[in-house]
């Protein structure tokens, strides 16, 4: 079972460290008080966030049939559960078989009414309390107190208040360095290591409706009732049309969801997929499936078996004590200076830079592990330009110390490439003003300004692109944007020749004609007027659009 082995791997790392903070990440509410349970049964204390009903605990379960006792004297259900239970003291025992005899039921309410139901609860908690345990003992009081506060219409039907306990719902929040949550209520935390337990989940369900949506709103255009394949297949185009659309949002949606969860690990991340000493006919349309495809190129839920490692397995001894002093003066990490764009909209959205390469690819891209130096390094490159406004022979030194003003550690291989740039570099001639006299879409301006890292948003092809453009040069007539350049600045490697040049081109084409069209439409000039290059930086290649 994963949520079994989640807890496991839960002791074994709180045994390593019982500083560090561990994150349980699950996709619905309903498994969340099971993991607290297990948890909690292994003697390992853990915050419960968001919340679950109290009716999923026995011993409020138990209560409950109590109050539907005393709402239905005759419901014989409730009386058997009831005799069988440490509440069967409370009917008329002498009755055979015992049963909420009228006596029963008047001494009951009269008890009720006198106490109040916050009072009469606590009274019947205090007849279970020998038989739970800390968690149930803290659950029946959760409801005891939901009690006291509730307002309910006069008289008392407890049928409302039954139902008010059954949607409510009822965390178990703590400090405790173990925290077990939704994956969407994980988001814009961070935990030194993340276990994701339930990867069983399909990528798609099958839905209720087929919604097929408007390309220029993103609104509901038609809504049908959702089909099997087989009926699918003898309607129009439309309607099949629609279903397809729909599964796709579906899968998009579980790539979100799990792209958030993969995110919220700073040191350790620990994906638990489903076991089973049978292999399947045909591997799951899974979440695990999927990732284990991308990894392995196989699917195998063997029990115990490890799919993949990667990394230092003892993460844990590098973890700085909580108690250390620590240098508290301003420190940056190589990030771009990039404000936040709002992103409450209806529209499907996108970003120029996720449409690199095309429309198709591999499923391996999505979890091949990252050149982290790679990545850390195009970031400083970009940083380090994001202090350019115009090429002069004090440039390379003026972006070195606005990094190390910034307390910003680089390699020397930053410094290397960025002395490298002399007068004859791609990047010295086109970002000077002399470049733009040149440019054909320049030559009726009698201004030109300069952004980088400038946030652009646009409607395209039906999605809401929105992303960065690293540097953009507009030419100005009499105080209009005219004409546009987008310059984006590259680290790729391309052989020792430079042989990999085309394949590149090809590879970006997608994401630079999307920032075309995207500030073609923000400043309202013809796409023909914007144009856009590729800077590849250490391999001195300029490409233009």
């Amino acid at each position: 079972n994963a949520l079994v082995a989640s807890v496991s791997q839960v002791g074994d790392l709180i045994k390593q460290n019982k500083e560090m903070t561990i994150g349980v990440l699950v996709r619905q509410n309903d498994e969340i008080s099971r993991l607290i349970q297990l948890l909690n049964e292994k003697g390992i204390p853990a915050s419960e966030e968001g919340g679950n009903p109290l009716t999923r605990f026995y011993p409020v379960q138990l209560i409950m049939t109590w109050l539907q006792l005393l709402e239905h004297p005759g419901d014989t259900k409730a009386i058997f559960r009831i005799n069988h239970s440490p509440l069967a003291s409370r009917l008329n025992t002498d009755a055979s078989p015992p049963s909420m005899t009228s006596s029963t039921y008047t001494r009951e309410w009269d008890l009720l009414l006198e106490k109040g139901l916050g009072g009469y609860l606590r009274i019947i908690a205090d007849a279970l309390r020998s038989n739970l345990n800390q968690t149930q003992h803290f659950r029946v009081e959760q409801l005891v107190e939901f009690a006291d506060g509730y307002s309910a219409s006069d008289p008392i039907r407890l049928k409302e208040f039954i139902a008010a306990v059954e949607i409510e719902r009822f965390a178990e929040e703590s400090d405790a360095c173990v925290r077990v949550m939704t994956i969407h209520q994980s988001k814009g935390l961070e935990f030194d290591a993340v276990i994701l337990p339930t990867l069983e989940n399909k990528l798609t369900r099958t839905p209720d409706l087929a919604v097929k949506r408007s390309k220029e709103t993103q609104l509901p255009a038609n809504v049908f009732a959702y089909r099997s394949q087989e009926i699918q297949t003898l309607l129009t185009d439309p309607y099949r049309s629609a279903c397809q659309e729909t599964l796709h949002e579906q899968a998009q949606e579980a790539m979100c969801v799990l792209y958030v969860a993969l995110t919220r690990a700073a040191h350790a991340l620990y994906l638990i997929g489903p076991c089973a000493t049978k292999p399947p006919k045909q591997p799951p349309v899974s979440v695990a499936a999927l990732i284990q495809f991308a990894i392995s190129g196989e699917y195998n839920q063997e029990p115990g078996t490890i799919i993949y490692s990667a990394g230092c397995s003892d993460w844990y001894r590098k973890l700085p004590g909580k108690h250390l002093h620590v240098d508290d003066r301003p420190c940056f990490t190589p990030k771009l200076g990039r404000t936040n764009i709002e992103r409450n909209s209806n529209y499907a959205t996108a970003s120029p830079s996720s449409m690199e390469g095309g429309d198709l690819f591999h499923s391996s891209a999505l979890f091949r592990p990252e050149n982290a130096g790679a990545l850390n390094f195009g970031t400083l490159v970009h940083l380090a330009f994001e202090h350019v406004e115009w090429w002069n022979s004090s440039s390379t030194a003026d972006m070195l110390t606005a990094l190390s003003n910034k307390r910003i550690d680089f390699p020397d291989s930053l410094s290397t490439l960025l002395n490298s740039i002399d007068k004859t570099h791609c990047v010295a001639t086109t970002l000077s003003q002399a470049f733009y006299s040149s440019l054909a879409n320049f030559e009726q301006t009698d201004e030109i300004r300069v952004f980088n890292e400038l946030p652009v948003t646009a409607l395209v092809g039906g999605q809401l692109i929105r992303g960065y453009v690293d540097r953009i040069v507009l030419g100005i007539l009499d105080g209009s944007v005219v004409s546009a350049d987008i310059v984006d600045f590259k680290t790729d490697k391309l052989g020792k020749q430079n042989e990999d040049l085309s394949a590149k081109v090809k590879h970006y084409e997608p994401q630079l004609m999307a920032y075309r069209e995207t500030i073609s439409q923000m400043f309202k000039i013809p796409i023909e007027t914007v144009s856009a290059r590729l800077l590849f930086v250490s391999a001195n290649e300029h490409h233009a659009f």
